[in-house]
């Protein structure tokens, strides 16, 4: 059925089609508000517990002492600022690493690469 006959039938049957209702026409001027039927199921929402599924570390207990909480939240921040920046010394560090691997492979001196090697090797371990 095309989308032309589908309006020819409810113009028919006095329906409107409003958003997600349909107006029955009950006579000149009053209309009945039904909600438009949707034939296909959707899969309900995923639903979270409490939330605490993505945070890999445990928070501390709660501290009553506002200076106390004050001192941990800038403790906590301070950690994540520095973990970042280590993330970033490791790239410039693996830039500079890999610019050495080159030049010890241009000029075939072995021992500069075993240890070029090992100090990547070194800089992929997580710690």
């Amino acid at each position: 059925m095309s989308r032309t006959e589908r309006e020819g039938s409810e113009a028919e049957r006095g329906e409107i089609g409003v958003g997600t209702f349909r107006k029955k026409l009950l006579a000149p001027g009053q209309y009945l508000l039904q909600p438009k039927i949707s034939h296909t199921r959707k899969m309900p929402k995923r639903k979270r517990d409490d939330g605490t599924e993505g945070t890999p570390e445990k928070s501390p207990e709660p501290v009553a002492d506002p200076k106390q909480k004050r001192l941990q939240l800038k403790l906590h921040q301070a950690t994540v600022k520095l973990g970042h920046a280590f993330k970033v010394a490791k790239g410039f560090e693996r830039q500079k690493l890999g610019r050495r691997q080159k030049t010890a492979a241009a000029a075939k001196n072995e021992k500069d690469m075993q240890r070029v090697e090992t100090e990547i090797a070194a800089l992929k371990v997580r710690g």
